[in-house]
């Protein structure tokens, strides 16, 4: 089936390489039908394209191109995945569909993080190359920040503010943060190349509920993953979430985010983590650091939250 290896964040996620040059994430099923993600494909029952890893690792591929790190068979690689969004899209709704049960939803459902991951891809995907094919398509995957869930959308409210949601309709994994945010990236991407004003509204809007509704997530040695059913805590995302506010600050300028990105990132010392978040580096040089993280002017780079993935032969496992 291809190739194993690492792409993506600080979760070291596994992916397979299908057939088609697209990578698969590996799924476990349960008794009830149900599916969960599996660190190793020995364990998996079944091997999925997900628009979440298909989009991260199409931005682990930009990254390469964008720093100079690049091939022919890089860019080609890229375009492969980026052309995965305008091939698999709704023609209709401009979503991307998961076909499978996962937590306490039923397949078909949407994501407000990977219509936001589309978008990212397909921005960059035509400031590359110029084709308009890649913006009409991300003008479609906006469609679903306009309806609220009951309408087949992705809005959701937060004591009456309006989130995006990584899983809508799901109770036990609402207001998801990272998800969240990501898509408010997806978003302002798509700005950055359209200057679409409904989007920049859109936009506004989740970072306004970020600003009044942030200490919800917050509490003494953390921050929470996400605000369902059970509240709960990842040592995994909370540097994600550091990262995250950071790029906020970056982004519009805002002091808030960046003194909540400070804030939190002080309380990752409670924690053994993995990979420590970039502002432990960034403390010491000053904020506008974060700026050289960016495109071209006007629009910027997002790569520096995705570590860049390792490939390994099968054979080699």
């Amino acid at each position: 089936m291809g190739k194993w290896g690492d792409v993506g964040f600080d979760l070291g996620q596994r992916f397979i390489m299908g057939e088609d040059g697209i990578v698969l994430m590996p799924y476990k099923v349960t008794e009830s039908g149900k599916f969960t993600s599996v660190k190793n494909h020995e364990d998996a029952d079944i091997f999925q394209q997900m628009p979440m890893l298909i989009g991260q690792y199409a931005l682990g591929r930009y990254a390469q191109i964008y720093y100079g790190n690049s091939t022919p068979e890089v860019r080609q690689d890229f375009f492969r995945h980026a052309d995965w969004f305008v091939e698999k899209q709704n023609s209709q709704t401009g979503t991307y569909l998961v076909n499978f049960n996962w937590a306490d939803i039923n397949a078909p459902w949407i994501s407000a993080m990977y219509q936001g991951r589309a978008m990212s891809v397909l921005a960059r995907a035509y400031y590359l190359s110029g084709d308009e094919k890649y913006i009409e398509v991300a003008k479609l995957a906006f469609k679903p920040f306009r309806l609220d869930i009951s309408e087949g959308g992705v809005v959701d409210y937060l004591e009456g503010f309006p989130i995006y949601e990584e899983y809508p309709g799901s109770a036990d994994f609402r207001h998801v943060l990272n998800g969240f945010i990501f898509s408010l990236f997806g978003l302002w991407d798509f700005y950055q190349v359209t200057g679409d004003a409904e989007v920049l509204e859109k936009f506004n809007a989740g970072v306004d509920t970020l600003v009044q509704k942030l200490y919800l997530w917050e509490f003494d040695n953390g921050s929470y993953y996400q605000l369902g059913n059970s509240k709960s805590f990842s040592s995994k995302y909370h540097p994600i979430h550091v990262r995250q506010l950071a790029y906020l600050y970056d982004i519009t300028g805002n002091e808030f985010f960046w003194d909540k990105a400070l804030a939190w990132d002080a309380k990752t010392e409670d924690y053994v983590l993995k990979d420590r978040p970039l502002l432990e580096t960034v403390k010491g040089i000053g904020r506008k650091f974060l700026q050289f993280y960016r495109f071209p002017p006007g629009f910027r780079d997002i790569s520096y939250l995705f570590s860049l993935f390792k490939e390994e032969s099968l054979a080699s496992k």
